[in-house]
């Protein structure tokens, strides 16, 4: 890759002055662009990240002449870049856009393969195995020096004979462990930080890219069941409330002004989906009866979640049986209805739901938006 950065970048919020830290793995890099200049093309790298509460960030390097390191920039969208990641310059010519830089890849051994290396062989696993799951808490761990220096957030501090041990004791000589633990330590680094490899730095990216995921109804189901506080009283929670209140009374408006005239044309047919097909009997009762209920909740000063969760799940559900039919584009369902079919009105005896679909979305969605902002 042309942009090779080490280290942690520390960004300040202009929203509530926290100091938030990026690791230079989360930074996606690409080429952005190139000019001639005298000395040849200069080449403009630009790396980004969507942080959960900063938002968008960026950093721009470029390269010029080719292979030499040549300025970098950042864009904070408003906050304040404390201190910075290290900006390799060590370009080259042949470099690989994916060469796999960061920790050494080793394949796993069977105890039969193992055993059947030679000592040199076997050593250089060890060490090789080693630096594939553990590396210099210089490159990406936190320091504090109040503190008392690194903060091994995702794991550590590892010691290098203990990790050989418990990975290759009983398979591997006792002395090719010590020979390979003293390589390893050659530098003089002693605690060890787990690499992109390691599984609790696998479980961490696992856990932040989980944090980052809209709450389902299920899990918000499970929140309640667990005892989780709700906050009913913030700004968001309010907003969502009144949304969420006013898409329900739209939904039933909707519903309720799809009833036929009495003695007017589909007086007895039934209410039809979007493909002209008949709807289950009950069916726009129970998406009313779904809404009446979201609605008649936020009469109350505190309305019942569980209700608003089984009303929203429910909507989900009916809309679930809607989705293969109602997402006809406008021309293809007013074919398969007939060229003097008034779109979205009375038609061969009943009527279609082209009209509520949007509806019914919106309060899906803001009951969705209400529930997510009572957890955070």
């Amino acid at each position: 890759m042309p942009i090779q950065l080490t280290g942690q970048a520390q960004v300040r919020s202009k929203d509530d002055g926290q100091v938030y830290t990026i690791a230079a793995r989360e930074i996606d890099w690409d080429q952005v662009g190139s000019d001639d200049r005298n000395m040849g093309l200069e080449v403009h790298y630009r790396g980004d990240i969507t942080h959960p509460v900063l938002g968008e960030l960026s950093w721009t390097a470029s390269e010029y002449p080719v292979g030499m390191f040549n300025d970098a920039d950042s864009a904070m969208n408003g906050h304040t870049l404390v201190s910075n990641f290290s900006f390799d310059s060590d370009f080259g010519e042949d470099d690989d856009w994916d060469d796999g830089s960061g920790p050494e890849q080793t394949v796993e051994l069977t105890e039969e393969q193992l055993t059947a290396l030679t000592p040199e062989e076997q050593q250089e696993h060890l060490a090789v195995w080693f630096h594939s799951q553990f590396w210099d808490p210089a490159q990406e761990t936190p320091y504090n020096g109040r503190e008392g220096g690194y903060q091994y957030v995702w794991g550590g501090p590892y010691d290098a004979q203990s990790e050989l041990e418990d990975k290759f004791a009983g398979i591997i000589d006792e002395g090719i462990i010590a020979a390979a633990t003293e390589e390893i330590e050659a530098d003089g680094i002693t605690d060890w930080a787990p690499s992109p490899q390691h599984p609790d730095q696998l479980q961490a990216a696992e856990d932040y890219y989980e944090s980052l995921r809209e709450p389902t109804l299920a899990d918000i189901e499970a929140a309640l069941k667990s005892g989780v506080k709700l906050d009913f009283s913030s700004p968001a929670a309010a907003e969502a409330a009144a949304e969420l209140k006013r898409s329900a009374e739209a939904l039933i408006a909707a519903l309720d002004a799809r009833q036929p005239v009495h003695g007017g044309m589909g007086h007895n047919g039934p209410a039809l989906d979007d493909a002209g097909n008949p709807l289950p009997d009950g069916f726009e009762d129970d998406l009313r009866k779904s809404a009446v209920a979201i609605a008649a909740e936020f009469e109350a000063e505190t309305p019942d979640v569980q209700a608003v969760v089984a009303a929203t799940s429910n909507l989900q559900r009916l809309r679930a049986w809607l989705a293969p039919k109602a997402d006809l584009a406008a021309d293809e369902f007013a074919k398969a209805l007939g060229k003097n079919a008034a779109r979205g009105a009375i038609v061969l005896g009943g009527l279609v739901l082209g009209s509520i679909v949007p509806g019914l979305d919106i309060v899906i969605d803001a009951g969705l938006t209400w529930l997510h902002a009572l957890l955070v």
